[in-house]
């Protein structure tokens, strides 16, 4: 068959068939647009979830250590990380990582809008910020100073500060009483990606220092 033929053949065989040929026609365009939009969502969520993850942290590990195979209400002090054991990952592998850190947390109540509420308290250091991408949004973050002079400063989380004192930058300056102490607010900061509280961290939580923080915890510990 010549092709001028098959061409006509089928002009004809469109002709006597116009809604066939519509419907053929229209299910072929909306075939090819699904597989392009499917392909470009898979792309765009590949991409969303990498930025999540360069923005948590791509790089961190945790470490943690658990004793014993039978379960236990006693807790010794040998039986948990400690400040020291991060202080000697830092010198140990001092080449080989940008900052280690641990975490000692609590909790303690406060009164927000004359209700009390239960807060998450978090004790940390200097290179908290680094290892865990944290945004300073207002003021400043810790120094070494004030993990070394076990200062009474204390940062606020986004959220947290605005409840409190109505902005980030009112909060600054204010006391917060946590576990019976003045704390003075030094700073606002939140995650560089929202975590969806799957993190250690959650919306409304105190951050001070850790060496203050081991005052309000029955055994020093580093919390995984």
């Amino acid at each position: 068959m010549q092709i001028h033929e098959a061409f006509s053949f089928s002009l004809q065989a469109l002709r006597q068939n116009p809604v066939r040929s519509f419907l053929t026609g229209l299910g072929m365009v909306i075939g090819t647009a699904s597989v392009i939009l499917v392909v470009t969502i898979s792309l765009t969520s590949e991409n969303y979830i990498l930025e999540q993850i360069e923005g948590v942290g791509s790089n961190m590990i945790f470490a943690s250590y658990e004793v014993g195979t039978q379960e236990s209400n006693a807790q010794v002090n040998a039986d948990f990380i400690k400040t020291s054991d991060v202080e000697a990952v830092r010198q140990q592998l001092a080449n080989r990582i940008v900052a280690a850190t641990g975490i000692e947390s609590s909790y303690d109540s406060i009164f927000i809008n004359g209700k009390e509420e239960r807060l998450l308290v978090i004790g940390s250091d200097e290179f908290y910020k680094p290892v865990r991408n944290l945004v300073v949004l207002a003021g400043r973050f810790f120094d070494a100073g004030d993990v070394d002079l076990r200062q009474k400063v204390a940062l606020l989380t986004e959220k947290l500060a605005k409840r409190l004192y109505g902005s980030q930058n009112a909060a600054i300056g204010q006391t917060i009483k946590v576990h019976g102490l003045q704390f003075t607010v030094i700073g606002t900061f939140k995650e560089k990606v929202e975590s969806f509280g799957q993190s250690e961290l959650n919306a409304e939580t105190v951050l001070i220092p850790i060496t203050v923080q081991q005052y309000f915890v029955r055994v020093e510990r580093i919390d995984p």
